[in-house]
């Protein structure tokens, strides 16, 4: 069969080479008596007539690309194209499509004729390769789609720009990818009458996150359903239950009927192909039409059994990675955009591991820390690190690292990446060239990325001598001494401490008028400025926040990256945390850190080594003590001036990566500047043709929106904690209990709703937060462990917290009152 032209129902099983992967399973799916719009083929034999016509056969990809959209297609190819559209609205009334479909309903049988008699002339016109829609690969997105194509020139342009895709850079990098040979491909094109939908989406017959084959997920939209496939727009997702029909979603979409056909047709679908599917499909004037279906590819594994006969071997964590699971999530709660990757996260963590490698470790590859889950978005896994006889070194270097100290670190940073930051950060943008706008980027990230890796190297003597000062407050406090180094090291003065009296400051302000207290308390963190600029009290104000923001707004929010907003691109974040402080029952002097509870522990450890031991304790450990305790506040404002000093840069790269996203809005290569976070420098600096951008930044989009709220960006084995009951276990970070009710708080924008002495409940915490800890009676996170910024701030607070739960966001509810063990790592439900 060498058609040039060939109608769907027309496609037998084994005519994928000539009417490629979508065009069999359509003609497969209409002899399963499935509603599908009416259609024909344009033939891969029509695709090797046209290239020979233009002398193309035996072209590189760079010439089939740049000559196909514009080579004429021969007279009898196009003739048979425009003679079968002229036909696709008047089919011939004896091509039967009836089958189990319609008779299982009760329905009369499909004629092609019917169905095409209230579709519009328009059609969808849709590539299908001939190594496409297959078990191990998808193609899904490599390839074009064109809808609502009208008029005989168009659907001819429309066909040779689809015949060019089999050729796009996308194409052929998921091709080698997978080790496809390229000799001998071809594109079939698919050409239907458009459904004008009135719902449409995605139709799964399996879980594609979980593996579950006893679900069916349905995302649906209004309208069309390109926007849904293509990432532009999330759809409203279904799940229900394959067996009982049962709907497992709040709120659908859908009405219960409609659902119930998708799911019916789904599973008639996948016993036809006798493997998942994964469907698209529309649904005007009370029927469903299937648009196409493929193999759903990257299924996981089904969950196994209780008792497997032959369990899937699990992957092997050693305990260094558990450990750090928490702590990582807390550094990285969400998966870094592609440009940050490629800007900071990729590069520092080669840097690092250069200098691991002087300290005898062999680190392991880049690829198994930085795990691809889905197009652009990668899962964290915490590395595992293995000695190397170099190693043996390694103690010498301790002991060196002990007489190194953080003051030259931070002069350097200060006076070369901080300095360069303002300095870039002052300057017009808009007379910048892109490669100036580019190199710029580039200066701060290699001063940043070099002095990410030297941070480390001042760490070893705040650490140790903090581990040695808790043995000695053993010896002098005994059972006391976690309490007693909590209180040792509250109020160290730093940029951290700074920060959170200023806020205390603003509150103070906004309390003590009334003006402005009626402002924080009636209006959203959104529309405060608003109001504020109707009063002189209130623009007096304005300008005490424009000069906070000059200080702290180069702070992060959810974590330092150049694609999340810091403070002073989203103020509305800290007029939130001011209107959580302005509500009442906030203490003021847990904001303002003045120290005083040190210096009461300090003198209390004083008093107990002044004595005993026959003088021993005050002529060896007293001093040792001083020398420990000023040491480990000096460790203590290093780690936080460094974390800020280290990261302002990013609120600067933004601005310079949003000046480049504007330019290609300007050049129509993406949608909006923002888009620009999904693309890597490298691929800003040499983009390519601008069709294959776009593809590009949508389909990564839709594969983000597919896993956020879904993909923990640790491995979630790394986080299971095992439970009793409906308690939460975590890590113990900083001791006491406390009974209070559980508010979540899920993002920076949440700040506002934290009430005095609620539970604090959040997926992950940063320093951003730590004015919070002013209102909560308790803190617990998913994320995080004993070391994190949250942790020590919570024991400076006197705060009970528990971090690194894995699911505390999950099980314990808004409202519910709660036992928090700071000491123990445990959260209790008490009603």
């Amino acid at each position: 069969m060498d058609a040039l032209i060939c109608w769907l129902q027309d496609v037998a099983d084994g005519d994928a080479d000539l009417a490629g992967g979508k065009g069999a399973n359509l003609g497969r799916l209409l002899r399963m008596g499935l509603p599908v719009p009416p259609g024909f083929v344009v033939t891969t034999a029509a695709y090797r007539a046209f290239l020979a016509a233009n002398d193309l056969t035996d072209a590189t990809p760079e010439v089939l690309r740049a000559r196909i959209p514009d080579a004429p297609i021969p007279a009898a190819i196009s003739a048979a194209i425009l003679h079968a559209h002229r036909q696709l609205p008047r089919l011939a009334d004896g091509v039967s499509h009836s089958g189990p479909s319609s008779h299982s309903t009760g329905a009369a049988p499909l004629n092609p004729r019917a169905e095409a008699a209230h579709l519009p002339s328009a059609v969808a016109i849709r590539s299908s390769g001939t190594a496409e829609d297959l078990a191990t690969a998808s193609f899904a997105g490599q390839h074009d789609t064109f809808l609502n194509v009208a008029g005989p020139e168009a659907v001819l342009t429309a066909i040779r720009a689809c015949w060019a895709s089999l050729w796009s850079p996308r194409a052929i990098a998921y091709r080698r990818g997978r080790g496809w040979d390229e000799r001998g491909l071809a594109l079939a094109v698919v050409v239907q009458a458009m459904v004008p939908a009135e719902w449409a989406g995605v139709l799964f017959t399996a879980n594609p996150v979980t593996g579950q084959r006893d679900q069916v997920i349905v995302e649906a939209i209004s309208g069309l359903g390109e926007a849904l496939v293509s990432g532009q727009v999330g759809g409203k997702r279904h799940v229900i239950d394959k067996a009982s029909r049962r709907v497992l979603t709040e709120d659908p979409l859908l009405p219960r009927p409609t659902l119930d056909e998708l799911v019916r047709l789904g599973v008639q679908i996948e016993e036809g192909f006798g493997q998942p599917q994964d469907i698209e499909w529309a649904w005007v004037g009370g029927r469903c039409y299937v648009l196409q279906s493929r193999p759903l590819t990257a299924l996981p594994a089904e969950v196994a059994p209780a008792a497997p006969t032959a369990p899937e071997k699990p992957r092997r964590y050693n305990r260094f990675q558990r450990a750090n699971a928490p702590n990582m999530l807390d550094h990285i709660p969400l998966p870094p955009y592609p440009f940050d990757y490629s800007l900071f996260f990729r590069p520092a963590l080669l840097r690092v591991f250069q200098s691991l490698r002087s300290l005898g470790f062999s680190p392991p590859a880049l690829e198994d820390i930085f795990v691809e889950v889905a197009d652009g978005v990668v899962q964290v896994v915490p590395p595992a690190f293995r000695p190397t006889l170099g190693a043996l070194v390694l103690p010498a270097r301790l002991v060196a690292a002990l007489r190194v100290r953080p003051d030259g670190w931070l002069e350097e940073c200060r006076g070369t990446l901080v300095a360069l930051a303002h300095r870039i950060d002052a300057e017009d943008l808009s007379i910048l060239s892109d490669e100036h706008l580019l190199d710029r980027i580039e200066m701060l990230r290699t001063l940043q990325v070099e002095l990410f890796a030297s941070r480390f190297g001042r760490f070893p003597r705040g650490l140790l001598v903090t581990q040695g000062l808790s043995l000695l407050l053993r010896l002098a406090v005994g059972a006391q001494a976690p309490k007693v180094t909590t209180d040792l090291l509250a109020g160290v003065p730093c940029n951290t401490t700074e920060m959170n009296r200023e806020l205390g400051r603003l509150a103070r302000l906004i309390r003590g008028s009334a003006d402005l207290r009626l402002a924080f308390l009636e209006e959203t963190p959104e529309r405060i400025p608003h109001r504020l600029s109707d009063s002189a009290t209130g623009r007096a104000f304005l300008a005490e926040m424009e000069a906070f923001l000059g200080c702290y707004g180069y702070r992060e929010t959810t974590m330092p990256a150049a694609a999340l907003p810091a403070w002073r691109d989203d103020p509305s974040i800290v007029y939130g945390m001011l209107k959580g402080l302005t509500a009442g029952g906030w203490n003021a002097s847990a904001l303002d850190s003045d120290g005083e509870r040190a210096e009461r522990a300090k003198q209390e450890v004083v008093a107990a080594l002044s004595g005993g031991w026959f003088g021993v304790r005050r002529r060896l450990l007293l001093p040792l003590f001083l020398k420990a305790l000023a040491v480990a506040r000096d460790f203590i404002a290093f780690r936080e001036n460094s974390h800020f000093y280290l990261f302002m840069p990013f609120p600067v790269v933004r601005r310079l990566a949003l000046e480049l996203g504007r330019r290609l809005v300007a050049r129509g290569v993406i949608d909006e500047a923002g888009d620009v976070f999904f693309l890597k420098v490298e691929e800003i600096r040499e983009p390519g043709p601008a069709a294959a951008v776009r593809e590009k930044v949508l389909r990564r989009k839709r594969a983000r929106r597919s896993v956020e709220g879904r993909i923990p960006t640790v491995p979630a084995a790394l986080l299971a904690r095992p439970t009793s009951h409906s308690e939460v276990r975590g890590v113990p970070v900083s001791p006491g209990q406390v009974v209070g009710r559980v508010r979540h708080i899920p993002s920076e924008r949440d700040f506002g709703n934290l009430q005095k002495g609620e539970v604090l409940v959040a997926r992950y915490t940063n320093p951003a937060w730590t004015p919070l800890f002013a209102i909560a009676g308790a803190v617990v996170v998913d994320a995080g462990g004993a070391a994190s910024h949250t942790a020590i701030v919570a024991r400076e607070y006197g705060i009970p917290a528990v971090m690194g739960t894995g699911n505390a966001t999950s099980r314990l509810r808004e409202g519910q009152r709660v036992l928090v063990d700071g000491g123990n790592g445990r959260v209790v439900p008490i009603e």
